[in-house]
């Protein structure tokens, strides 16, 4: 197999910029929700975003 991988995962802060969850939907990850107080960033509790892809759902460009 050319990629060996069956699921990949991203997960993101919710403080992250609008354009970078835009960009994580465009490559094809999907929402799996979000994670209450996951990430701990200037000593405060952050949710975090959930993302995954199958291996066959990625949109790889060349």
């Amino acid at each position: 197999e050319k990629y060996g991988f069956h699921r990949l995962t991203v997960q993101v802060p919710v403080y992250i910029k609008p354009n970078v969850i835009r960009f994580i939907r465009n490559l094809g990850f999907v929402s799996e929700g979000r994670l209450r107080g996951l990430v701990k960033y200037h000593d405060k509790w952050f949710d975090v975003f959930s993302f995954s892809i199958f291996k066959d759902e990625l949109k790889l460009k060349r």
